[in-house]
């Protein structure tokens, strides 16, 4: 996507984040049914990633 590689599924740190793309350090998280009631942990990994 305009020259830019994405991966699915990438190892960063402790989590996997969906997709993620080094030239942009954008990791991109799909939350669904999976994530409720798990807003915590959420912050935590958002902050940290």
């Amino acid at each position: 996507m305009r020259g830019f590689d994405f991966h699915r599924q990438k190892p960063l740190l402790d989590y996997i984040a969906d997709f993620y793309c080094n030239g942009l350090y954008l990791a991109i998280e799909i939350d669904g049914s999976s994530h409720d009631e798990k807003e915590v942990y959420g912050n935590k990994r958002q902050a940290r990633l």
